[in-house]
């Protein structure tokens, strides 16, 4: 990994969740103080990245998690033959690098959609301390559970719902995310471009572009640039509810 844009500050006693976010992904939410003090010894720095610059890459040795402070950044998975996909997007309060338990090496490149902060946490003491602490054993399972269910979810609009229905998946699974983080959950600042957004939900950039326009047009979303405010959540939800309604606004693929 280019270290360059890279930097790194020892932490002085900092909480994985010191940022305040309040977030199923952010550890000690249901741990003990004992277990939050032991986490906090295996947070070992927080990394400052600019945007467009990896976290980690693909194939990297893993040895460490990331929790996300600030910023936010992408997932993309690559091919042998040199197809990207992005796969996830990631913010505040949420864990990357969960599937490298298993291969102890990163599945994916981890790159920032801006300039961020994560915090690095240490696997193996995590994993000694979860053996001892049957509630963080716990907590882990639950934060590979939780990316699993997503990923299903994902992988079921993809693969089913029609261009509109997607997009409308997106922006109201992002709306309850940015709730979570105790940000408005209707006024959407898209760290991402249309073109990423595209990337991920499998459509070609003008196909994103036109529905954003289509959308705005309806009255369901304010769209400027990256700025997006949703305007009638109940019509936006009803996509995903009458098919034949997202059908009219565009294919069911690219």
């Amino acid at each position: 990994m280019d270290t360059r844009h890279v930097q790194t500050v020892p932490q002085a006693g900092a909480s994985a969740c010191d940022s305040g976010v309040q977030n199923p992904f952010c550890l000690p939410l249901v741990l003990s103080q004992d277990a939050c003090e032991r986490i906090q010894d295996m947070v070992q720095s927080t990394i400052r990245i600019q945007k467009g610059n990896p976290l980690f890459e693909s194939g990297q040795l893993a040895n460490k998690l990331y929790l996300v402070r600030m910023g936010s950044f992408k997932s993309i998975l690559g091919s042998p033959d040199g197809r990207q996909q992005i796969i996830g997007f990631h913010f505040p309060g949420e864990i990357l690098g969960l599937e490298s338990f298993a291969t102890r090496a990163y599945s994916t490149d981890a790159v920032a959609l801006e300039d961020g902060e994560s915090s690095a946490i240490d696997m193996g003491a995590l994993e000694a301390c979860a053996r001892e602490l049957p509630g963080l054993q716990h907590q882990i399972h639950c934060l590979i559970g939780n990316c699993l269910e997503s990923a299903q979810r994902t992988q079921f609009a993809l693969g089913s719902m029609h261009a509109a229905e997607r997009l409308a998946y997106f922006l109201l699974d992002l709306s309850d995310r940015f709730k979570a983080l105790g940000l408005s959950g209707d006024a959407l600042n898209l760290s991402m471009s249309r073109e990423e957004l595209g990337s991920f939900l499998g459509l070609k950039l003008e196909t994103i572009s036109r529905l954003m326009t289509h959308f705005d047009e309806m009255g369901l979303l304010q769209v400027h640039l990256r700025q997006v405010r949703i305007i009638d959540r109940a019509r936006l939800s009803q996509l995903l509810d009458h098919a034949g309604d997202a059908a009219s606004l565009g294919p069911m693929h690219k």
